[in-house]
Parts: C-alpha cells; structure tokens; sequence
C-alpha cells in the first residue's frame, strides 16, 4: 500500500519479518510524530504541563487502590469491625471519585491540546496551498486535499491529543507500580516486569498478524463489491443476451473466495487472541504460586500482587495498543508534512500597475495528463486600453488560457512576463489585486450577501448608502444584503448569483490593471446586462486596462480591439 501523496511504501510487516523488523520500522515513523508533538508541545507548553500534572495525579490515584488494599486487609486481620470496614469502602469510593474528575479534566485539557494542533496546522496547510503554485497542489489531486484536511486532521488530534499522552501514562503508571513492588520483592517485580513485557511482545506480535488477515479480507470484499457493480452496469446486456447463469457462478464464486478469506482471518484472530488471554491467566496462575512459595502472609500479598499485576499487565497492552495507534497514523503526519512544506510560487516583487503582459512561447501540460498539452508554444504580448474577445470550442485551451493570465498555473515551457519580469516573481497579493477575474465558476461564500461583496471585494465596511446605489444599479433589492447564501451560492438564483459578480466587477476594476470576465452575461435579464455592458464600454474607453472577455454569443454588442481563437491549443486567429 502506498500513500495517497508521496508513493513512499507504508510499512506492513509479514510474518516472517520478526518482531525486531516490525520495531525498527516503527522507530522510524516515530521521528516524524515525535517531531510534530515535540513543536506543539513547544508552542503551548503551560497546557502540556497541565496535562502532564493530570497523569501524574491520576497515576497516584491509580497506585493507592492497590496499597491502600494492603493496609486495609492488614487493618481488618488485626482489629477487624464492621466500622473498619465502612471507612474503607468509603475511602475507596473517594479515591475513585477524585480519580474520575481527574481524568475527566485531563481529557478536556488534551482536547484542548490536540484542538490547537490541528487549527494550526490546517491553517498552515491552507496557508502553504493558497501560496503555492496550482501545479504542485493538482500533482496532489482534490480528493486527497479533502482528505488529508479532514480525515487525517482528525487522525493527527487523536494522537496528540489521546494516544501520545495516554501512551505516556500508561508507561508511568507502569514504572510507578514496578517500583512500589520493588519496595516488598525484587524477585516477584523482575517477574512481573518480564511477564508483562512478553505479553505487551505477544499483543504486539498478534495485532500484526489480525491486521495482515483483516487486509486480505478487505481485498475479498472489495473484489466482490466490484462484481455487483459489474453485474449492475451490465443488467441491460445480461437481459438481452442469456447471460444470467454466467453472472450467477461469478457471484457464487466471489462470494464463497470472501467467506473462505473471512473464515481463515475468523480462526487466526481466535488463536491470538485466546493466546493472550491465556498467557495472561498464567501469568496469573504462576504469580499466585511464587506467592504461595515466597511469602508467609500469602493472603495480603496475593490480593496485593494480583491487584499490582493486574494493573501492569493492563497498562502495558494498553501502552502497545496506543503505540499501534499512533503507528498506523503516520501517515497523516507525512501527508500533512509534504502539504505543509509546499514551496512559496511567489516573489516579493511589488506591482503598481501591468503596463504589459507577454506569453513567450509558453506551453502547458496539466500535471495529471504531462504528456498532454493543452497549450502549444503561444507566443503573445499585450498592453494597456486593449479589450480583447476569447474564443474557443470545448477543449480549446480558452480556459486553461485564462489560468495563466491570472497566475494560478506556472507554464511547463516558456514564460509569462509582467512588465518585463516573470509574473511569479510578484507577490501573490500584489498580483491579486492588479488582475481581476470574475467567472462562472467562482464559488460563493456562505456569508450573508453584502458580507460577501465586502469580503471578496475587500471594500468592507459598505455603508447603506453606497450599498443601496450598488444594489439598484444591478436591479438587485437592497433588502437581500442580509439573505444568507448556502450551499456555496446553490441557494440563489443563476441570474442573483451573476449579479453579484457584476457587483464584485464594479468595485474591484478601479484598482486592477487587467480584467478577466468568464461567461459572466448569460443568465443576465436585459436591464442588467445593459448595465454590464455600459460598465465594460467605460472601463475600455479608459484606455489604461486589458480587458479580456469570453462569451459564447456577444452579437455585435462590444468593439473588441482583438479577438483571440483557439483550437488544439494554439492562437490561430487574432
């Protein structure tokens, strides 16, 4: 199995590898968890030392069940009574009470903990994504961004903010319990402590050997999920050509290859874990002998040493079980890590104006399809007060034109220059502020509507005055400023949603030097559109803006300077 980014192979050990190579692999992908955990720990470290306070307290708790029993037992064999026996019970009670409101706030502070890890490190990814260059986040793809800012955000809160930190107090509650049956016995602690750590090896040794059976199953069920789904697109032709006996085998042949997977992985998991579960009650068995053997008051040291092994045997599994928690996680962090560590595409060059823009023999290739190129070596310069029509079938290349313009794409061959340098060698807000785009395609935000001018046209706060002027220019009601847009403008009308960016083309083409508007007329009703239009006449008759437009059907209704069209990629008429 690969991960979904770097192809880098995730460790899966085989049988025949042995414990110490399963190890070894784990200490690796340890470094680069413990790193993370090491920065955020680092970054916050008053509520690291809070929780570190919480384990210790908790595991003091945990460590006076067992020794407060001793001395009870020894209480009531010298004096007995039933009034010893009721302020035990009662101090018990209240041990385990503290012990819960203990852990209860331990919990929330790792919830806290774990909370501020992932909002900086998503706000940090999407920081690297929004400055980094589209190449490198489609080498990535769409599916896997929303996976890794998601599922694997919440893989990484569960182990910095449960599995790291319930690992370390399982560890020392562990030594804590050692050394305290150290103080009565080295030789029964050296036993313990060996027998628990061949049952932490064994549990480790058998989840790996579960886990590989549960993968070939997996692969069983997906097989025959692919089968139905084969049998469902081919319903049409199974009915027209007597294929329904052939189907049926397959399925009867897919289903039995699962049942036979399922019942080998049902017997090896059986196995294991009845072995450790065994081994356990001999630890048990063994450990209540020696005590028999070793000791003249059996009875307290066997309640004593019971209760004392007993927490150890279950801290230390429980130790191995987080362990291979956090394992199997790392790969969100190495997600996370290469998403973080994108490289900046921008300069630190300011821009005050365009005065040019030239396509020296620029191509480019899509990183998903690099032998495919959707633009062929174009090579076009352009200057202020030119408005500019864009033509193009499906597949053109028109689009992907209008990427380059406004910089979301770096070309695989050749350059783009503004005013005379590489256009990525601006800063990315200088650019966005001197290049507008306004599409179709453009996602509303789930703000109320004059939120959403303010935002996106950054002319935030509007007072009503001007937003009254704005709204009857486009014939939208004032009213609607405060309707709120969902579903990423799905609420709203095609005609509401363009008057929008007609409203974002109106306070926002002051400033930008040059203009891009995609598709932005159709759906408009008449009044609207003469509104659009009027605004594009005044914007060219300025003279000091490129303006690019594409349309489908413009009918005569601007003067363009030039007209551009596309096909398979190249310029073949201006």
């Amino acid at each position: 199995m690969e991960s979904p980014l770097c192809g880098v192979p995730i460790v899966v050990n085989e049988r025949h590898r042995g414990i110490s190579r399963c190890l070894f692999g784990e200490k690796y992908k340890m470094k680069l968890i413990g790193k993370y955990y090491i920065e955020i720990v680092k970054k916050y470290p008053w509520i690291f030392l809070k929780s570190v306070l919480m384990i210790l307290l908790i595991t003091l708790l945990n460590t006076l069940i067992p020794c407060g029993m001793r001395i009870f037992i020894e209480s009531i064999s010298v004096r007995g009574g039933a009034a010893l026996i009721l302020a035990g019970v009662m101090a018990f009670a209240a041990v385990m009470l503290l012990n819960s409101f203990f852990e209860i706030r331990w919990y929330v502070i790792l919830d806290e903990l774990g909370g501020k890890c992932i909002a900086d490190l998503t706000t940090e990814i999407e920081g690297a994504l929004v400055h980094a260059s589209r190449n490198d986040a489609d080498q990535v793809g769409s599916s896997s961004l929303k996976h890794i800012l998601y599922s694997d955000m919440l893989d990484i809160f569960r182990v910095v903010g449960h599995h790291i930190p319930s690992m370390i107090g399982n560890i020392v509650t562990v030594l804590i319990c050692l050394l305290l049956s150290a103080r009565y016995s080295i030789l029964l602690t050296v036993y313990i402590t060996a027998a628990a750590a061949g049952g932490a090896l064994l549990s480790f040794a058998s989840r790996k050997i579960i886990m590989s059976r549960a993968h070939r199953t997996n692969a069983k069920l997906k097989q025959h999920h692919a089968m139905c789904g084969q049998f469902t697109d081919s319903l049409p032709t199974i009915q027209t050509n007597d294929l329904l006996p052939y189907f049926q085998e397959k399925t009867r042949e897919s289903i039995a290859d699962f049942i036979t997977t399922s019942q080998k992985e049902d017997g090896v998991a059986v196995f294991w874990t009845r072995l450790v579960s065994n081994y356990n009650v001999m630890f048990s068995i063994l450990l209540s002998a020696f005590l028999v053997l070793l000791s003249s008051d059996s009875a307290v040291n066997l309640i004593f040493y019971t209760m004392l092994s007993g927490i150890i045997t279950s801290q230390s599994q429980a130790a191995e079980l987080m362990f291979q928690q956090i394992i199997k996680s790392e790969v969100s962090f190495r997600n996370a890590d290469r998403l973080r560590n994108l490289p900046d595409a921008y300069g630190e060059k300011t821009l005050d104006t365009v005065s040019s823009l030239e396509f020296d023999h620029v191509t480019f290739a899509y990183p998903s399809r690099p032998g495919d190129a959707v633009l062929k070596d174009i090579q076009i310069s352009f200057r202020p007060g030119e408005l500019i029509a864009v033509f193009g079938g499906n597949g053109s290349g028109k689009s992907t034109l209008i990427k380059l313009i406004t910089g979301l794409y770096r070309p695989t061959g050749g350059c783009i220059r503004i005013n005379g340098q590489e256009n990525f060698a601006y800063r990315q807000q200088e650019l966005n502020r001197q290049i507008l785009y306004i599409g179709q395609e453009e996602q509303l935000l789930n703000e109320p509507v004059r939120r959403y001018v303010e935002l996106v046209t950054g002319r935030e706060p509007l007072d009503e005055t001007q937003w009254r002027k704005l709204t009857e220019k486009v014939n939208l009601n004032s009213m609607d400023g405060e309707r709120m847009i969902e579903n990423e403008g799905a609420s709203l009308s095609a005609g509401q949603r363009k008057k929008l960016l007609i409203l974002k083309l109106l306070l926002r083409s002051e400033i930008a030097s040059v203009i891009v508007l995609d598709e932005v007329m159709a759906g408009l009703d008449d009044a609207t559109r003469r509104v659009y239009l009027e605004e594009l006449r005044q914007l060219a008759a300025g003279q000091d803006k490129m303006i690019f437009v594409i349309e489908h059907s413009l009918e005569g209704a601007l003067a363009f300077d030039r007209t551009l069209y596309l096909e398979g990629g190249r310029i073949i008429y201006r």
